[in-house]
Formats: C-alpha cells, structure tokens, sequence
C-alpha cells in the first residue's frame, strides 16, 4: 500500500524559510542599530577630537612608540639640514565606555614669515642644497648651449616649494584665525 503525500515537503521548505528568513531580519535589525549607535559615539569622539580650543579630556601622550623610534632619525637629520621636527606632539582622546582611542598631533611647525614657508620645506630636497653649492649658476650657464636652453634656472624648478598653496589659517598667527 503506497501513501502518497502531495505538499508536505513544501509545506516544510516553506514554513522553514519562514523562520530562518524571520530571524536574520531581526538579526539585521540588532546590528544595524548597533553600527548606527557606534557610529554615533565615533561621531561625538570626533567632534571633541576637532574642536579648535584645548579639550580637558585631551592627554598627552608622553612615550609613544613612533616618537622613540623616530627621534634619533629627525634628530640626525635635523642637526644636517637645519630643521627641527617636533616628535613629542601626540594627544590622545578616549571614552570610558568607549574601545576606540583617538588620536591627533599637535604643536606643529606654523610658519612665522613667508620666507620660512618657503624655505623650511625646501631644506628637505636636494635641489635647495644643490643650489646652495652653485648648480642654479651652473644650470645658467649650460643654457647658453642651443640644445640645453630648458636648463636655465628660470626655467626648470626642480623642488620648488609654493607658498601660494598654504591656506590663510595655517599662516595666520591671530587667536582668531585658528
């Protein structure tokens, strides 16, 4: 005797589906506003981190790993090109009910005048030193050469530094421009 059943393994299929489909929703639903909370506190981490004034929940971080591994470089390199690089300028901001540290650097170099921001990133490439030497004379003086006319100092600027493209703020000194 054969018992034929029609539907009953779609029935199952169905009713299956059903639930798995119910739960990753409501799965769905519980990381989404987690992510969305998450992201909120990020957010409000940020806005501190941003402000323009000294926070008090800023600390700042006295013996982070890359200004020890860092200073012994800047400092060699700063005693050959006449530059100073700040490396002790890490400030933290960080939450109690929060995983997430942020962090920025502060006490960067502002530059005083329009020749130090002109010159000072200018000591980081060759062609400063090169034509401290006498190669921009040098370079002149081969142009006269038909063949080598672009080589004229005038004419090629090789790691040349524009001031022009430094936003107002970063150069402006007054309490309200910052």
């Amino acid at each position: 005797m054969k018992v034929r059943q029609y539907g009953q393994g779609m029935l199952e299929f169905i009713l299956a589906l059903g639930v798995i489909s119910s739960l990753i929703m409501a799965a769905v639903v519980q990381i989404n506003q987690s992510l969305n909370n998450q992201h909120q506190h990020l957010n409000g981490m940020r806005s501190q981190l941003f402000q323009p004034l000294p926070s008090p929940q800023w600390q700042p971080v006295e013996t982070d790993p890359f200004s020890s591994r860092v200073s012994m470089v800047t400092g060699a390199f700063s005693h050959l090109v006449d530059a100073d690089f700040p490396v002790r300028n890490l400030v933290k901001v960080e939450h109690e009910q929060s995983p997430y540290v942020l962090a920025r650097l502060t006490h960067a170099w502002q530059a005083t005048s329009a020749a130090e921001l002109h010159e000072r990133p200018a000591k980081l490439t060759a062609t400063y030193h090169l034509n401290k030497i006498g190669l921009s004379s040098l370079l002149d003086v081969v142009s006269y050469i038909p063949l080598a006319k672009e080589l004229r100092s005038s004419s090629i600027q090789l790691g040349k530094v524009n001031a022009d493209v430094v936003p107002a703020a970063a150069t402006c000194r007054d309490e309200q421009c910052r």
